[in-house]
């Protein structure tokens, strides 16, 4: 009887395994082929759109640092808004500049497109493009779902830079009556010196806060609302000066008393000393600015 050689059959075998690997490998790749060369608009639209991503992450990030650091977001288009930017519509941003992409859903497509412009404008406010980010901001605005916070943030900031008052009064009135209806608050960056009721040493920031509360103040005298100003401070400044908080609540109060006579009788002023801070850090630097602040907040006229 022949008996084959156990080290051939073992060859053998190896062969037929890595040739079988192979045949596998192959039919995969050409699944793969005939997947993208066949697919859809639709499906060629969301690879297009993914491809975009990718690349844009390769993009440099803007130089632009404005003072001061106020946290988490470090962009310029939200360290530079006179809000804190909470919209409740939170869309995740993907960029598309591909026309001919579509979505089978097409109003999650309407939505993203909107998105993408969105950050196109944000992106050239970054790279100091003022004129051409008003442009873009202005577009945004036009649609039904580019009407958010962030969208008159980034038209009001881009008239400023442009110097253009009447449309930043503009933009900033709709921003102050979208803030209000959608968050119940004006939750303006209103930022003070360490242990202090004077405000933060930046020139053009002192500036703007003479124009926001003129805008403030003619907001609400043309309503019905009454509302709280609320004066925070961080922990050592509390200790040292329990009444800091609400000296700096005051303080807004007082600025707006000129332009809106009616404001002691729909407002009321509150300190809260330590107990909201957004950083926490008690480092009493420009790291924990934010927990130097006043907000304001739509209140019950019962409650004022």
């Amino acid at each position: 009887m022949y008996h084959t050689n156990p080290l051939i059959k073992l060859t053998i075998s190896g062969k037929r395994f890595c040739v079988q690997k192979l045949l596998r490998e192959i039919l995969i790749l050409w699944g793969i082929f005939l997947l993208v060369s066949c697919a859809t608009p639709e499906m060629q639209g969301e690879i297009d759109v993914a491809k975009k991503v990718e690349n844009d992450k390769e993009e440099p990030a803007s130089m632009s640092q404005p003072i001061p650091s106020l946290g988490s977001s470090s962009t310029p288009t939200y360290q530079d808004s006179p809000m804190y930017l909470r919209d409740r519509q939170i869309v995740e941003l993907m960029p598309t500049t591909n026309s001919e992409a579509r979505l089978v859903n097409k109003e999650y497509y309407d939505s993203l497109d909107t998105q993408a412009l969105l950050q196109k404008a944000q992106a050239r406010y970054e790279n100091q493009d003022y004129e051409t980010a008003s442009l873009l901001f202005n577009l945004v605005a036009e649609r039904p779902d580019g009407r958010v916070m962030k969208t008159y943030a980034g038209l009001y900031q881009s008239h400023i830079k442009l110097e253009n008052q009447a449309a930043a009064e503009k933009a900033f009135a709709q921003l102050l009556a979208l803030s209000v209806k959608k968050n119940s608050r004006l939750n303006v960056k209103f930022l003070f010196s360490v242990s202090s009721t004077d405000f933060i040493g930046n020139e053009e920031l002192k500036r703007e806060y003479s124009f926001w509360l003129r805008q403030i103040a003619r907001y609400f005298k043309h309503n019905t609302l009454c509302f709280q100003m609320i004066g925070h401070s961080t922990l050592t400044e509390d200790q040292n000066d329990s009444s800091l908080s609400f000296l700096r609540a005051e303080k807004i109060q007082t600025l707006m008393k000129e332009p809106f006579p009616m404001i002691m009788q729909r407002s009321k002023v509150v300190g809260k000393g330590n107990q909201e801070n957004m950083v926490g850090l008690n480092t009493n630097d420009v790291r924990d600015t934010i927990d130097r602040r006043v907000e304001i907040i739509v209140a019950n006229c019962s409650e004022v």
